[in-house]
């Protein structure tokens, strides 16, 4: 049996991410945002441990956004419409840590939103709240956050994993 690489891993989510965006339909919206959501972080995820050989999830993070930051401020003023609509409506929103046994932390939200370590951890705050905490896709409020964050990262990661060479 054949494994899938990462280089394979990303491409198919991306394939995956982009086909649940132009099917998406307004009863079952929220769960697709949720599955567009999902299938972009398991590619950047997939992404980031190709390229960063580091453990842990947000120092990768921290290291995609120290190598994509400066790229990501002059690409910001000339993205897509939608992108940037979708992060100003996003900045709205205070982010709380739903997951379960994590106590008390400050919500978070996108301040600046042409910083790109801070809009994906408020992207990465939602995705876990989504998989681990109480994100609720048939609630408004947290639909339309789920719909705002799947559309930001995968603007983010369609533009930068094309750069690097990944097609889908």
């Amino acid at each position: 049996m054949a494994t899938l690489s990462r280089e394979m891993v990303i491409q198919q989510f991306m394939f995956k991410a982009k086909k649940d965006r132009e099917i998406r339909n307004g009863s079952d919206e929220g769960f697709q945002s949720a599955l567009i959501l999902s299938c972009c972080w398991i590619s950047f995820e997939a992404f980031t441990c190709l390229t960063y050989q580091i453990n842990g999830v947000w120092e990768r993070i921290k290291k995609f956004c120290n190598d994509f930051s400066d790229r990501y401020s002059e690409w910001f003023d000339k993205s897509p419409d939608d992108f940037r609509r979708d992060v100003t409506n996003l900045k709205k929103y205070p982010i709380s840590d739903m997951r379960p046994g994590h106590g008390h932390v400050d919500p978070i939200s996108i301040s600046d939103e042409k910083k790109l370590e801070n809009v994906l951890e408020v992207v990465y705050r939602i995705r876990c709240n989504l998989i681990h905490g109480g994100k609720n896709v048939k609630d408004d409020i947290d639909a339309e956050i789920i719909r705002l964050s799947s559309g930001v990262i995968y603007y983010i990661l369609d533009h930068f994993l094309r750069e690097e060479g990944f097609n889908w």
